[in-house]
């Protein structure tokens, strides 16, 4: 669920629509070591879940989806 599709107040205080501009301006002056170590995290996760699942492909690979879904 986005943030933008709930209009109720929230947990962090986040009340009513967030605008698009407003998201976009905070993911340039994010850090994006904030992402990697996010995703360092998720990797060793599945790595351990899917460790004797070989999926059909003979090395490893890693696959990662953004998709945000209003």
């Amino acid at each position: 669920m986005s943030l933008g599709s709930r209009t109720e107040a929230l947990p962090q205080g986040i009340r009513g629509k967030a605008s698009r501009n407003t998201l976009a301006n905070a993911n340039q002056v994010r850090d994006w070591r904030i992402y990697e170590g996010f995703a360092q995290v998720l990797i060793a996760r599945a790595w351990r879940v899917y460790v004797h699942d070989s999926f059909g492909v003979g090395h490893t690979v890693h696959a990662l989806d953004s998709t945000t879904i209003d």
